[in-house]
């Protein structure tokens, strides 16, 4: 159930909620805590089920892919953030393909705080470092205000894929 926040004050509860009414404007990452980034979703039952997924750490089935990486690929994965956790579609990809992935880098957005807990849960999915990764909060994805960053975090990935292209063999 959910308590307002003049109620919590007065039994010193502790302020869960989604990112809606009261809450989203008075949610600041230090006074509680959010379930989910305050999205909203085409439906309710779509909202629910990517916060549950959130919360518990669900890897839902993908569809097959497309293309499969090869160990010299370089791939870059990214996430939004959604109650300090990847996404849960995210997390199902790391699960099947780990064992083909290379070399990774990682991205991910997020509009309070956890890019170091998910960077680190990615890593470990993967089962090593990634070559880079760049997290962006809500208030550095405004227009121009990532350029220094994504542009060292594409200096990055150029960079390594030079130095991969040295040392693959030739064919």
């Amino acid at each position: 159930a959910r308590i307002a926040g003049t109620e919590t004050e007065i039994i010193r509860g502790l302020n869960l909620s989604v990112l809606d009414g009261w809450w989203a404007e008075a949610y600041d990452g230090l006074n509680g805590f959010a379930i989910g980034v305050g999205h909203t979703h085409r439906t309710t039952d779509l909202h629910d089920r990517r916060d549950a997924e959130a919360l518990l750490g669900a890897a839902p089935r993908l569809r097959p892919l497309m293309h499969k990486p090869r160990p010299d690929d370089l791939v870059v994965i990214g996430t939004p953030i959604w109650v300090w956790n990847m996404a849960s579609p995210v997390r199902s990809f790391l699960q099947s393909h780990h064992a083909t992935l290379g070399r990774v880098a990682f991205f991910c957005t997020f509009s309070g705080s956890g890019q170091d807990k998910v960077f680190h849960d990615m890593q470990v999915l993967c089962g090593h470092a990634p070559v880079a990764s760049l997290g962006l909060s809500e208030a550095r994805c405004a227009p121009s205000a990532h350029r220094a960053e994504l542009a060292a975090f594409v200096g990055t990935l150029k960079a390594g894929r030079a130095a991969a292209q040295m040392h693959a063999p030739v064919q």
